[in-house]
């Protein structure tokens, strides 16, 4: 049963910890979105809302 455990928190907790925001990666403008947010700051400082565009970290608009 304990090996059962160890298996499935060895492969669930880095899914889990990806899920939640737990990564150390670090952007440029990065917020505390969700995967898939834009990691731009707006003009009054708040993050964008857009989900961005596949690849990138930044919607259509923010995109470099």
């Amino acid at each position: 049963m304990k090996k059962a455990l160890l298996l499935i928190s060895i492969f669930l907790l880095p899914m889990f910890l990806q899920s939640c925001g737990g990564g150390d990666d670090e952007y440029e403008g990065s917020g505390s979105g969700s995967p898939g947010q834009c990691q731009a700051k707006t003009k009054d400082g708040t993050q964008c809302k857009r989900n961005a565009e596949e690849g990138s970290i930044y919607c259509w608009q923010h995109k470099k």
